[in-house]
Order: structure tokens, then sequence, then C-alpha cells
């Protein structure tokens, strides 16, 4: 896997870039599987001497693969080495004998290479040497938790590698982030890509306000305050609820139907279907009763809680399937999320428009800008 992808996967792709897909452990499980015996899989990537950022997060992420594939040594399996601003690790299926391990030092003495880590030996930078002295892939999510940049594993179920920023570094020093935004580097790419996301956000709210908030804020001044305040509430955190799930499953789709552009497609086309079904048949499912105004939303709640448990089985049984397939599983694990969901905006509006019609456009609008 030799410098397949770009800048473009620390900048835009932060967040969003296809690649994620490559570097997580789901996906290295994968590949050192399908070895031979003594088959070898490399990685090569940016490197700068300085920084050792990316650099450890592949390191980091070939250690958890081999815990989780149960080997008890792996730090015996791994071989790093660097030339100028490239790096490339060496994963071995068994651990590498000294007879590998005499041939590739003779490669890098002829090559003018630098070993940066090797079997057995003291690596070259004292966080990738605690990286390969984890026992344990909690001890590695700790260790790339507690460096500058998160250097932690990453797994299908948060596959950002290219990610490396915390939320926390916003509380850095104006000069500190300035200085990173002038450099080059993971950092800086890494900043830009948050800057860009968060002005994205801004001008939204901007916009959203001012089309759909500002218009509809008529309909509000001859209702309640208590009732407009409440109502408001549910129909604002229904539409937060509603775009948290679809932005997980539709980034987890797509590693699994194989491009986010099929994922924005087939997940969008079968919440919004299964969730049309769902207002359809929620004036027949959901009475207006105790029981029910707490039991759908209970079963819903299960349902998305229970969702992480057994997905990831399922999609990994599923993932060799034609495209058709894998469209048509990804229906059947959206859709009764969606239904469930469905239920909601009408059974709120019922209940709503009885003590005021007045205000229905007002919850239009806050459930849309939601």
């Amino acid at each position: 896997m030799s410098m397949i992808d770009n800048w473009a996967a620390t900048t835009a792709g932060a967040f969003t870039f296809s690649a994620n897909a490559l570097y997580t452990v789901n996906g290295w499980k994968r590949f050192v599987s399908r070895l031979t015996p003594d088959g070898v899989f490399t990685v090569s990537r940016w490197y700068s001497p300085g920084h050792v950022d990316e650099t450890a997060r592949i390191l980091s992420l070939a250690m958890a693969t081999l815990i989780e594939m149960g080997e008890p040594n792996p730090s015996e399996h791994l071989y790093l080495a660097a030339n100028g601003k490239l790096s490339t690790l060496i994963v071995g299926r068994a651990p590498l004998s000294m007879r590998d391990l005499s041939t590739l030092d003779e490669t890098v003495q002829r090559l003018h290479y630098q070993t940066l880590a090797a079997p057995n030996r003291a690596p070259a930078d004292a966080v990738l040497k605690r990286i390969l002295h984890a026992g344990s892939v909690d001890e590695l999510i700790h260790i790339g938790r507690s460096t500058a940049l998160n250097l932690a594993p990453t797994w299908d179920a948060n596959p950002f590698f290219f990610n490396q920023l915390r939320i926390s570094y916003g509380a850095e020093p104006a000069s500190r982030i300035y200085a990173a935004i002038r450099a080059s580097g993971v950092l800086h790419e890494n900043i830009t890509a948050s800057l860009t996301l968060l002005t994205l956000v801004v001008i939204s709210m901007v916009a959203v306000v001012l089309v759909i908030i500002g218009p509809a804020m008529s309909a509000t001044h001859r209702s309640s305050a208590n009732v407009i305040l409440w109502s408001s509430a549910y129909f604002l955190l229904i539409g937060v609820a509603f775009m948290f799930v679809e932005i997980i499953l539709i980034q987890r789709m797509s590693l699994f139907l194989g491009h986010p552009i099929y994922s924005l497609a087939i997940v969008l086309f079968s919440i919004i279907l299964a969730t049309g079904v769902g207002s359809l048949f929620s004036d027949r499912a959901v009475p207006l009763s105790v029981g029910s105004l707490v039991g759908w939303p209970l079963v819903l709640a299960v349902y998305l809680g229970l969702l992480p448990s057994w997905s990831g089985r399922l999609l990994d049984a599923a993932e060799t399937g034609s495209l058709i397939e894998r469209a048509f599983v990804c229906l059947v694990t959206v859709a009764p999320a969606g239904v469930l969901m469905g239920f909601m905006f009408p059974t709120g509006m019922r209940p709503c428009a009885r003590i005021d019609s007045r205000i229905t456009p007002w919850l239009w609008a806050v459930n849309g800008a939601a």
C-alpha cells in the first residue's frame, strides 16, 4: 500500500476522504489475514523527521491489528524505515526471522534509509518506543490520546485516520494556533480542515436563521410562552437526533458500500423512505396515550443502542457481496430506525395542533432548522 493517496486526505479529507477506509484495524486485519504464513504487508506514507505524527499512528494501527489477531509479541512482526519524507512499515504475518532482519538491514544501509523501529532494538523515537511496548489495545489508545496529536488506532466505527487534531486544541493560545496555520504538515492541514468545517457551520446557521427561523417567528406571537418553549424543544431535539443518526449511518455505510457517494445516495434514500412510511402509519401505530408516547421512543432507543453490537458482524459477513446485495443489507439495517423515527414528527404535531394550531409553521421551521 504505497503512497496511494495525497494531501487531499489531510485537508478536506480529514473528515470525508474515502481512503480513510484503508487505515482502520478492521481493514488491516483483512489485509494481513490474506497473506501467506511468511508473507508481508508494506505501507509507505509521508514522514517528517521532526514529527512522527502519521508514522506513529501507522505503527499504532499495526500494533492494534496484530494484538486483535492474537499475536503475543506484535512488535516482532514490525520493521519501520524512513528516507527523506517517506517512511515504510513492513508488517509480517509471522514474526520477522533473523534472515529477514539481516536482509532488511542490508537493504536499508545500501539505499541510505534510516531504521526507525525493528525487533529487539531501541526505536529512534520515544513515542515509537511507547507504542511498541504497549501490551494491549487499551494501552495503545491511552498512549495515542496522551500525545499532542491523536495517535490512537482507528476502527471502522471511527475511521478518521487523517484527522489527528483534538477538539481540545481549540483551547490552545491563539498564537500557537496561528503558528500552526502558518507552518506545514499534518497539524496545519487538520486545522485548515477544521476551520473550513466551522466556517460552513456558521454560514449555514446564519442562512437558516434568515431563511427559515425569521419568517416563521410571526406564527408564535399569539401563543403562550410555555407552549412555545416545550413544543419547540421537542421538535428541535428530534431534528438534531435524526441528523446524528443519519450522519453516523452514512459514514459507517460508506466503508461497507465502498464509496461515500454510494452511502449518501443509498442511506439517504433508505432512511427518508423508511421515515416516510413511519409517518404514514403513525396515526394508527402511535395513539395519544402515555404507554404509546413513552414506549415507541424507548423501542427506538433500544434499537439504536443495540445497533453497534450486531451491525458490524452483519456488514463483515455481507461485505463481499455485489453492490445490489450490499445496498439491500443497508436498507434492511436502516429501515427499522427510519420507520421508528418517522413516528416522532407527526405524533408530536398532533397534540401541539390541538393545543394551538397557529404555531404549526414555527414547529416545522424549528425541526427543519435542526
